[in-house]
């Protein structure tokens, strides 16, 4: 995230490392990267690492649902990606334990720490990959995940094809006939959803029963990383390696090949050779339509609630006029 939590102190990180980790005398600086978790860099001497934290309310998939269940989502995801790690993985950047074995730390009553080791290297910058090489690199780590029997990662969870916060963007596309007024997106979000209502519902069905046809089978499923942009890696010098394991999910291999494909289709010749596997178009699809249509639910959430002008909505503007485009559909 871009904007530091108004709710939380670097003391409380601080707190959290020397009471989970027992790293004492440390500096710790706010690291505005990525979107979605709270970055800070911690330093002791020549010593770094580098911890996150997750607020577990906004990790909900709707209102009803406890902090909780959020909350051990996240958990089985690094419980996942620490197996992993421990199998041999060594491109998987897993978190490390606390004293008392726990990857999670609770700071409050909704946000919990995470500390991982620092990782030297470059980090890409987001949006495509900068050529065949890096995307090949990428394939590579994602065909050695999709090999591991998916019983090593007995922790991880699958994937129930659910958009989170949809019953909130099904209560707003209900809520079009008069102002909203959370904040300096709301009315541009309401105008915007407005001209495109018609065309979300008929992808939401259509996403709906496509879904429900993959849950169903259940055939195939791999251990998924989710989410393997450039963003997410790490270019070091013994290889790229894989960040952000938070989204680990049992799965289609294609949850992790639409984006890749999408930007190079030679990329799957690379993978079959490699797996044996033939991924499925459609289902490939799904998943490209899945990542817009979640990240609609979301943007749309953040505008119907009270909210400011900061970096963070500024961005959030623009990925909800990105996504919420019915031609991408």
């Amino acid at each position: 995230m871009f904007t530091r939590p108004e709710r939380l102190r670097d003391e409380d990180v601080l707190r959290g490392l020397r009471e989970g980790w027992g790293l004492d005398g440390v500096d710790v600086e706010y690291a505005p990267v990525g979107f979605g978790s709270h970055h800070w860099q911690v330093r002791r001497g020549a010593d770094r690492w580098f911890a996150t934290v997750d607020d577990l309310e906004a990790r909900r998939w709707d209102d009803v649902e406890p902090p909780a269940a959020a909350g051990r989502r996240l958990g089985a995801a690094l419980a996942g990606a620490a197996g992993l790690r421990g199998a041999g993985l060594d491109f998987v950047v897993a978190p490390l334990p606390a004293a008392s074995g726990a990857l999670l730390r609770a700071l409050d009553e909704r946000h919990v720490l995470a500390l991982y080791p620092f990782v030297e290297g470059r980090t890409p910058t987001w949006g495509a990959y900068p050529d065949r090489t890096a995307r090949t690199a990428v394939v590579d780590r994602l065909a050695a995940l999709h090999a591991v029997a998916p019983g090593r990662g007995s922790q991880v969870l699958p994937d129930d094809f659910v958009l989170p916060r949809l019953d909130g963007l099904r209560a707003a596309s209900a809520d079009l006939d008069r102002p909203w007024t959370g904040g300096p997106f709301a009315g541009p979000a309401r105008d915007l959803l407005s001209r495109h209502a018609g065309p979300l519902a008929a992808a939401l069905e259509r996403y709906r029963a496509e879904a429900a046809s993959v849950v169903a089978r259940r055939a195939g499923f791999v251990l998924t990383h989710g989410e393997p942009h450039p963003g997410n890696t790490i270019v070091t010098a013994g290889g790229t390696v894989l960040i952000d394991w938070d989204t680990l999910l049992l799965a289609p291999p294609e949850r992790d090949l639409w984006g890749l494909h999408t930007e190079d289709p030679d990329v799957l010749d690379v993978y079959r050779t490699l797996t044996g596997r033939d991924p499925d178009p459609d289902v490939m699809d799904l998943y490209r339509r899945r990542w817009d249509l979640t990240e609609v639910c979301l943007y749309v959430h953040e505008f119907r609630r009270p909210h400011r002008l900061s970096a963070d909505t500024e961005e959030a503007w623009d990925g909800l006029q990105h996504h919420l485009d019915p031609a991408r559909w």
